[in-house]
């Protein structure tokens, strides 16, 4: 196939990896939070103050995550808060297993931004990925907010989109409460 069409492969690789933002890895049950870097990318560093770049990323996704609702809620379709269902109902909390729990708060949060249908905010959400393991591992117990993930999603279904907001800031309020 390659004499065929004459690919030149170093110059196709080369192009695509220009062309890529970035790459996922989403492991699977045995990725080990050990293994997740606190380590920015380049681009990101050099957007956030260098004395905490962990914890400026970690404030910046708390406040995008409560102010989604509006997008949320124009863009939302019964397909996608279905989907979303189906992720919330197949996280459950299992001793504390902290690489299925990053699995899990990726997959649900990853959707939410999804269904924002803002292509930008789904970017910027892959380069969040690194805050997810980074916050798992300083908790020595999985905590859980007031609000769980089932909860936002009945609230995503009969709910307004400001008690989807309220919901929001009370399922990531333990994360608030480390903010100084």
């Amino acid at each position: 196939m390659e004499r065929q069409f004459q690919i030149n492969w170093p110059v196709l690789v080369e192009e695509a990896v220009r062309r890529v933002d970035g790459v996922l890895l989403s492991g699977g049950e045995d990725v080990d939070p050990k293994r997740y870097t606190r380590t920015l990318p380049a681009n990101v560093a050099a957007t956030v103050h260098r004395a905490h770049p962990d914890r400026d990323i970690f404030e910046l996704r708390l406040t995008l995550e409560v102010g989604l609702a509006d997008l949320l809620y124009l863009r939302k379709t019964k397909k996608d808060v279905e989907e979303l269902e189906q992720i919330a109902k197949n996280q459950k909390v299992t001793g504390g297993r902290q690489t299925f729990r990053i699995k899990n708060e990726i997959a649900f949060h990853g959707k939410i931004y999804q269904m924002t249908g803002n292509e930008t905010l789904q970017r910027f959400q892959s380069m969040l990925l690194p805050v997810f393991g980074y916050l798992v591992s300083l908790e020595k117990v999985p905590i859980i907010g007031r609000v769980s993930h089932l909860d936002l999603v009945e609230i995503l279904k009969h709910g307004s989109k400001e008690e989807f907001r309220q919901g929001m800031l009370q399922h990531l309020e333990h994360h608030f409460a480390k903010l100084k």
